[in-house]
């Protein structure tokens, strides 16, 4: 009974967002990326390999994206230390698409956002990661399993949830 009630919660999930079909020549797997986490520390997204991760794209200016990125912070404090059958943990990176770095700062500050993990795509939406990804606006996030590949584009927090607790 519990194993058919799981499954039905999560076959709803999978049609309540954009879940990434590789078939068809979309990002798969997601590209490799370097950015400066807080406290001044360097990462690349291949260093959180092992883990689901969660990459959002924001901009301080943009109060829907911000929102989003609100509405996913007790989600993180709650799996953050979380170990998941297929992945040692959860974690989420921020990627600002602000084109000065103290307006994506001073949102952060305001925001008390719990996770590391903060990147500033200065160029925007002439970035690099921005045009690799072909983002078309924002806010949009993209969840990757723990080799790196996309499961799911634009998940809601409440659905977001619900699939990490189906992972456990």
């Amino acid at each position: 009974m519990f194993r058919t009630f799981s499954l039905l919660i999560i076959c709803n999930l999978l049609f309540s967002f954009k879940v990434t079909d590789l078939s068809d020549g979309k990002l798969s797997l997601f590209p490799n990326f370097s950015f400066t986490g807080m406290f001044d520390k360097n990462y690349q997204l291949s260093d959180l390999k092992g883990n689901y991760v969660l990459i959002n794209f924001w901009a301080s200016w943009n109060e829907e994206s911000r929102k989003m990125q609100l509405k996913q912070t007790p989600i993180y404090t709650k799996f953050r230390d979380q170990t998941f059958k297929e992945a040692n943990g959860f974690e989420i990176v921020s990627v600002s698409i602000d084109t000065e770095p103290t307006d994506m700062q001073l949102a952060l500050k305001k925001d008390h956002l719990n996770w590391a993990n903060h990147y500033n795509e200065i160029n925007a939406w002439e970035g690099k990661l921005v045009r690799d990804i072909q983002l078309k606006g924002i806010p949009a996030n993209y969840l990757l399993d723990s080799k790196g590949i996309v499961i799911a584009q634009n998940i809601e927090a409440d659905s977001l949830e619900m699939l990490l607790k189906g992972f456990q």
